[in-house]
């Protein structure tokens, strides 16, 4: 049996080498099935099932592995008992989407691993003053491969640790609702290694699976606690597929998002202040249209990877375009390196949506093609940072926090900070009737020893 898997590979590496001067063939990934399917079988996908018609051992060939799904793959399908190839299937989707598939191996592979730097500690912000509302996000991936993990906990850092989101106020939908992905065989690392941005342990909370109801029962939720000064941000990474005139959102389980199911879900929110969606799943572009005709929001900007067609790309770690996206508005890149050029295009010390989508597209992966649009009057959307603060403000918390920035863990400066030290510290709201200068007379000293009380608990 050895002799006959060794004898289908030497054939598949032999025709991925023949075929080098065609387009697939610049970076095709093989993977072989080490076992025999069994005549009658099938493979099912999301858009297609791979009739096995003969005893056939699999070899799998994704012709451009940096894409995410759906983009143009083969089944190479070989008899059992001579090992000669008998027939080639073209496909959309792999044999491995939802799951992992025993006795599947990596055979050959050119997918870029991507350049590690060293990591360092990430900016952070002090929190805002006179906040009109508030803030919410969702992020959503159906179906994840360990890039799309990292690129939902970048996103999920940067609303907590630059933005300050309250952890009630971010809604993470993903795969079964635990924090997991489906590996590429051979290429993912194993779950239970740290995020590769600070090589930390993972942050996020996973609150429910990537389902279509899921994602409608979070934007139902939203119905009952949007108010007219309020925002939302809506995220979704991993796979995705344009049919006919529609396009799709693979989910982990149940029926796809069509583009006109979430713009029904999104016209039932009530009025509300402004709404960032940013979609980085292949054929991400089709949902443009219908998002901006529902929603309900009065400023409305939509920012995609590609368009309706087009595939989405990353690399092992993370996806270029969510990745940039969020460096944008991180002011840094996952890594902690600064970015190569300034996101904030009008220096106005905020970052909106459109300057995020600037950033991404001017540093762009050369296969990309992302899309922006928006409603009339957004100009440009909206930051997520909303308030004000004058700069002494900064320099008060910098100087009362800096040292334990440097000194506790991250996850750990981050989740007191935003979910014990700032609401200890009272409203700030009473600036407003105590004045500036007036507040930090009263309250200064007070807050110096919430600080000290708050961050000088031993960490458990």
């Amino acid at each position: 049996m050895a002799s006959l898997y060794q004898r289908v590979a030497a054939h598949a590496i032999r025709l991925r080498l023949r075929s080098r001067g065609r387009n697939r063939a610049r970076r095709t990934n093989l993977l072989i099935q080490e076992e025999v399917l069994a005549a009658g079988s099938s493979i099912a996908t999301p858009l297609e099932t791979i009739h096995i018609p003969r005893d056939t051992v699999l070899v799998f060939a994704d012709d451009d592995p940096e894409a995410n799904w759906a983009h143009p793959c083969r089944y190479l399908l070989y008899d059992a008992a001579d090992g000669e190839l008998y027939q080639q299937v073209p496909a959309s989707f792999p044999p491995y989407l939802h799951q992992p598939v025993p006795n599947l191996q990596l055979l050959r592979s050119e997918f870029p691993r991507g350049v590690r730097w060293r990591p360092s500690r990430l900016p952070w912000q002090p929190p805002v003053l006179l906040v009109p509302g508030n803030r919410y996000a969702i992020l959503f991936c159906g179906v994840a491969n360990y890039r799309h993990v990292n690129d939902l906990e970048f996103l999920y850092r940067t609303l907590r640790q630059t933005y300050g989101y309250p952890t009630k106020h971010i809604r993470v939908l993903e795969g079964d609702g635990t924090l997991g992905y489906t590996p590429t065989p051979g290429l993912d690392p194993p779950p239970g290694d740290p995020w590769p941005g600070d090589v930390s342990a993972y942050q996020m909370k996973v609150d429910g699976p990537g389902t279509r109801a899921a994602l409608a029962s979070a934007l139902n939720a939203l119905r009952r606690r949007l108010k007219p000064n309020d925002s939302l941000l809506l995220h979704t990474v991993g796979h995705g597929y344009t049919s006919g005139d529609e396009s799709f959102l693979v989910t982990h389980a149940g029926p796809p998002c069509a583009a006109g199911d979430l713009a029904e879900r999104l016209a039932q929110l009530p009025p509300f202040a402004c709404l960032t969606v940013m979609m980085s799943q292949s054929g991400a572009g089709g949902f443009c249209a219908p998002l901006l005709a529902a929603s309900p929001a009065r400023r409305t900007t939509f920012a995609a990877a590609c368009g309706p067609l087009g595939s989405s790309y990353g690399y092992r770690d993370f996806g270029y375009f969510a990745r940039d996206w969020t460096a944008a508005m991180r002011g840094a890149d996952p890594y902690g390196a600064p970015l190569p050029i300034d996101a904030d295009t009008n220096g106005d010390g905020r970052v909106v949506a459109k300057e995020a989508f600037v950033f991404a597209n001017r540093v762009r992966y050369e296969e990309d093609s992302p899309r922006y649009e928006e409603t009339p009057g957004s100009r440009g959307g909206c930051s997520l940072k909303p308030g004000w603060r004058p700069a002494w403000w900064d320099d008060l918390w910098k100087e009362l926090l800096l040292p334990w920035w440097k000194r506790l863990p991250p996850e750990v400066f981050y989740g007191r900070l935003y979910d014990e030290l700032i609401p200890a510290a009272g409203n700030l709201r009473e600036i407003r009737d105590a004045g500036l200068e007036g507040w930090v007379t009263v309250h200064g000293r007070r807050l110096r020893q919430i600080v000290t009380e708050v961050m000088s608990r031993p960490v458990e």
